[in-house]
């Protein structure tokens, strides 16, 4: 459910011309375990290790789509 919902984040915000490409989900992605407060606020609600598996699976995303 968690991965179906990243690709989902990723391509809205493609749709809304609010990325401009898969590099940038993925500096944004990386800003997620970077920032404590998103982590804190992520795995709270998700669990723990839940912020760090959104950043792969984004990441990952990207990759696949810069092929």
């Amino acid at each position: 459910m968690l991965i179906f919902s990243v690709v989902s984040y990723a391509r809205r915000r493609q749709s809304h011309g609010t990325a401009s490409s898969s590099e940038a989900h993925a500096v944004l992605a990386e800003g997620y375990v970077a920032d404590p407060r998103f982590t804190t606020y992520y795995d709270s609600a998700a669990g723990e290790g839940a912020t760090a598996f959104l950043r792969d699976a984004l990441v990952a995303w990207c990759a696949e789509q810069g092929k």
